[in-house]
């Protein structure tokens, strides 16, 4: 993996070498998991999480890349996975919400919890919370069943790293942990992340397809992983392959331990229609 600021352009490098070559594989493997993120990724990121609605095609692509025999395709977010849901205007499409913590199979409305813990917000930290957004005008408080996320405007005043700081301290071994991403602000369990989510439904789908027990080893089939902001960084680090990682640029011009890099959601867009139209030249 790469430890520059930007690892190389994706499109550049699928043009020159094909999707299989990226995947290293001669043929495309009988399964392919394609996770996405959905804020920053397939939807232009937005200060509110309510005007972040997807780009125009999106979700017609990821339902046409689903229901492919080879492809499943999930989106993993730290939204709830019933409001992505609402965006994509789909039930069809597997979603994995609050940073990879509960998963909506394609169809269900039933939550499954996939990991993290069972302990409560401490009441304290949740009063806090909620006073932080009264303190600050551009401060919008939102409640993620449980899971409690401060976004900021860039004009306000509100100051993440004092308030995380502060946060952290009255947290001490709760079970809980601190995120900072994209202007936002949040507290999750502790222990459990994107990259871990997406082990194990990459171990889970292995499993199926063979019709045998999990194992904690990783399988052989190839996914690639999209997203572009720190909470991603828990999958670009523990990724392994077949398969790649990519990061989605944004203003913060991370440091990524991605494999590729995309600039924009228009980008992300580009790419799923290449991969569309590459396996349905090979299957059709």
């Amino acid at each position: 993996m790469n430890n520059t600021a930007l690892p190389p352009h994706l499109l550049e490098k699928l043009s020159k070498k094909g999707f299989n070559h990226l995947l290293n594989r001669q043929e495309l493997h009988s399964s392919l998991h394609l996770f996405t993120d959905y804020d920053g990724t397939l939807a232009p990121f937005k200060a509110d999480p309510s005007q972040a609605y997807p780009l125009p095609g999106a979700g017609r692509l990821l339902l046409e890349l689903d229901a492919l025999p080879n492809i499943l395709v999930t989106v993993i977010t730290g939204r709830e996975p019933e409001d992505v849901r609402k965006f994509l205007a789909s039930k069809e499409i597997p979603v994995a919400g609050l940073h990879g913590l509960t998963y909506l199979a394609s169809g269900s409305d039933k939550r499954e919890f996939l990991g993290g813990n069972d302990r409560s917000l401490p009441s304290k930290v949740k009063g806090r919370i909620r006073q932080m957004e009264k303190e600050y005008s551009g401060v919008n408080l939102e409640n993620k069943g449980g899971l409690l996320a401060l976004h900021w405007t860039p004009e306000s005043r509100f100051s993440p790293d004092r308030a995380r700081e502060e946060l952290e301290e009255m947290l001490d071994d709760a079970g809980w942990e601190m995120l900072q991403g994209r202007q936002v602000l949040e507290v999750r369990p502790a222990g459990w992340h994107k990259g871990k989510a997406v082990d194990y439904l990459r171990r889970r789908l292995a499993a199926n397809n063979s019709g045998q027990e999990m194992i904690a080893t990783q399988p052989e089939i190839p996914a690639v992983y999209l997203g572009d902001d720190t909470t991603d960084e828990d999958v670009f680090q523990s990724f392994t392959r077949p398969g790649f990682t990519v990061y989605i640029k944004n203003e913060d011009e991370l440091e990524t331990a991605a494999d590729y890099y995309l600039k924009d959601p228009l980008e992300v867009r580009n790419f799923l229609e290449q991969i569309l139209q590459e396996v349905q030249k090979k299957t059709g």
